[in-house]
């Protein structure tokens, strides 16, 4: 049931359609990328405003710098004003492919 929702692409794919998807991903993985991934990991890091003794939720802010990071280096695009939209709609998403792909956990 969950790979239903990954639709049809290279993790799931087989034989020559995935050769022919991971062929057109490999650009994106190349060493030369690297160094600008890098960069702009540490940046996304850097950019984190925590105070001394603030209480935080580390999680959403975890989840922020990933989408900020993923944005940045896949896209060259920043998603900090959608990064909260995003988490929200990527937490409801996973709540309903679990609830989907086992009916009867609790």
């Amino acid at each position: 049931m969950f790979f239903q929702f990954l639709g049809d692409g290279l993790l799931n794919s087989k034989g020559e359609k995935h050769r022919r998807q991971r062929r057109l991903m490999l650009p994106a993985f190349h060493r030369s990328q690297m160094t600008g991934y890098g960069r702009s990991i540490v940046e996304s890091a850097a950019a984190i405003q925590w105070t001394d003794g603030e209480v935080r939720d580390v999680g959403s802010d975890m989840m922020t710098l990933t989408l900020n990071i993923v944005a940045s280096t896949l896209f060259s695009s920043n998603a900090e004003q959608d990064a909260k939209s995003i988490s929200e709609a990527f937490g409801e998403l996973t709540r309903q492919v679990n609830r989907l792909s086992f009916p009867n956990a609790k």
